[in-house]
């Protein structure tokens, strides 16, 4: 049990750096994006929320804090750890498309980014599944 926290503790670090790199990145394309432009940016940005960040609070024990500020998040609500794993499903599966495509278009150094993708969604799913038959098994 305690060697699943200490990976569930690496996992969250991943998922904030990956959130903050990732929101940063949008923030910076969104300053010269047209308005459409802007609202697909918005609601990727608010669908990488719901995979990345989401499952970095859930993964924490205690409760979360972001400079200095509680984050009220049930974490024995079932619904925010279904629509996460439903989320890192998606990622999951673009992670896999962009693997494709980028060898079959011979960009083979995108595929990395697929392959973060895949391999830190796959992870999410597998950890917050374990927490969501935890609580299954304590409603039991």
């Amino acid at each position: 049990m305690q060697e699943n926290k200490k990976s569930h503790n690496l996992l969250r670090v991943n998922n904030w750096i990956f959130s903050i790199v990732s929101f940063l990145g949008v923030l910076i394309v969104m300053a010269q994006s047209t308005s459409t432009g802007v609202l697909y940016l918005l609601v990727f940005l608010a669908m990488f929320i719901m995979t990345y960040t989401i499952p970095a609070i859930l993964l924490f024990p205690g409760t979360s804090k972001i400079f200095g500020a509680e984050i009220p998040i049930d974490k024995s609500n079932k619904f925010f750890y279904s629509i996460s794993i439903g989320f890192n499903g998606f990622f999951a599966t673009l992670g896999c498309i962009i693997i494709v495509y980028a060898f079959l278009q011979g960009m083979f150094a995108i595929s990395f980014l697929g392959l973060l993708f895949l391999l830190l969604s796959y992870f999410n799913i597998k950890a917050l599944k374990s927490i969501l038959q935890e609580l299954n098994n304590a409603d039991n």
